[in-house]
C-alpha cells in the first residue's frame, strides 16, 4: 500500500526540474521546456495511480479517473493533499450510493 501524505510531505510529487525562462522560439528553451512538462506529466500520473491504489482504485478504469478528476477540479489550488482528501471523500461517498442502490433504495 502507497503512503500518499508521506509521500506528499517528502515532496515525492514535486517537479524538481527547472521551468526555462526565454524565447518560446528559442530550440534550447524549447527542449528544457519540454523537460519540465514531461516530468510533471510522469509527477501526476504517478500520484494518481498512488491515490488510487491507496484507496482501493483501478487506476485503469474510467471510475477511477472520474472520481481523481472531480477531486482535483475541488481541491487542486490547495495542493496535493487536498487532492487525495476530496478523492477519500468522493470514494466513501460513492461507495455508499452504490450500496443503496443495490439494496434498490
Amino acid at each position: 500500500m502507497t503512503d500518499v501524505y508521506s509521500n506528499i510531505k517528502n515532496g515525492k510529487y514535486e517537479n524538481t526540474a527547472k521551468y526555462p525562462i526565454g524565447s518560446f522560439k528559442d530550440p534550447v528553451i524549447a527542449a528544457e521546456r519540454k523537460v519540465f512538462y514531461d516530468e510533471q506529466a510522469r509527477l501526476d500520473n504517478k500520484f494518481y495511480v498512488d491515490c488510487c491504489e491507496d484507496l482501493g482504485l483501478d487506476p485503469k478504469k474510467g471510475s477511477s479517473e472520474k472520481i481523481f478528476q472531480k477531486a482535483y477540479s475541488d481541491g487542486h489550488s490547495c495542493g496535493h493533499s487536498e487532492v487525495y482528501t476530496h478523492m477519500g471523500d468522493l470514494v466513501y461517498f460513492v461507495n455508499e450510493v452504490v450500496a443503496l442502490l443495490q439494496k434498490g433504495d
